[in-house]
């Protein structure tokens, strides 16, 4: 099952424990779910429980159930106000029943392992301007894209798609949701480390090579011997470790010195084998 699918459930098992005027639930998935036919509309779905809850809860004289395989088609003829849809989504005290409508009938989330993305398509445009102000109350700011059958109404804000699965009363889908995103946080707090590590090192390894090759210039030349005693006993120190950061390094010397006076012993080492070059 999907994480979709689940979420699907959830608001299923919200609306059989609600006290909502039918009336209201078939006004509103007519107006946003169904699809206009010669004789009336035609709602379908593929999710088993909500079939379930409309054939033996919503569906009255008017309502033909049509069952093909993976899909569940309802046949509508009677028709239902629009004004009763929206009147719904204008009652700031059951809201959330018809949030939790919304999405069983028209809904869908992406795997939040994977990406931020709760939408509903929206067959009548009167109903998705209404459902935008009714979660902009609640400080839910769905995008709205028109398309040819319907209005696709989105957000990919984590915030607001937890705070709109609170308000369709998912918490089992809520709990799930921020785990995800808790796990996913920590991966990539992990990922940031793990590449700041892998870039630090190949500076290391790059500030080492170029150290160890101009120490070997300045041997070639004119000899390490030749050297102020403090650069010599540098020089001698990165050809016996080449791998050694400039903090590792300097704690091999004799008396130990900093990271800060190793690099500068570093830099005249390079300056004087540039001179050579």
């Amino acid at each position: 099952m999907s994480f979709s699918s689940d979420l699907r459930t959830e608001a299923v098992e919200r609306l059989q424990a609600a006290e909502v005027s039918l009336e209201r639930v078939r006004a509103l998935i007519l107006h946003a779910s169904g699809r206009r036919t010669p004789d009336g509309y035609q709602i379908e779905t593929r999710h088993k429980a909500y079939a379930d809850w409309l054939n033996h809860t919503v569906c009255e004289t008017g309502w033909t159930v049509v069952e093909s395989p993976g899909t569940f088609r309802f046949l509508v003829e009677a028709d239902y106000p629009l004004e009763t849809a929206l009147r719904w989504l204008r009652t700031s005290d059951s809201r959330g029943d018809a949030f939790a409508l919304l999405f069983a009938a028209c809904g869908a989330m992406a795997d939040p392992a994977r990406t931020s993305h709760l939408e509903y398509r929206i067959k009548n445009q009167v109903v998705a301007a209404s459902f935008i102000q009714a979660a902009g109350q609640h400080d839910i700011w769905l995008s709205s894209l028109s398309e040819k059958s319907y209005v696709r109404l989105y957000t990919k804000d984590s915030a607001e798609i937890g705070d709109m699965l609170i308000h369709a009363g998912a918490m089992r889908a809520y709990i799930r949701y921020s785990q995800f995103k808790v796990d996913k946080e920590v991966l990539n707090n992990v990922n940031r480390q793990v590449n700041c590590d892998r870039a630090n090192a190949r500076r290391v390894a790059d500030s080492s090579m170029a150290q160890a090759e101009a120490v070997r210039r300045l041997d070639e030349t004119v000899g390490l011997h030749t050297l102020p005693e403090t650069l010599e006993m540098a020089a001698r120190a990165r050809l016996a470790h080449p791998d050694l950061s400039l903090s590792e390094l300097g704690s091999t010397m004799t008396p130990p010195i900093g990271k800060s006076g190793m690099n500068h012993r570093m830099k005249k080492l390079i300056a004087l084998a540039a001179e050579l070059a």
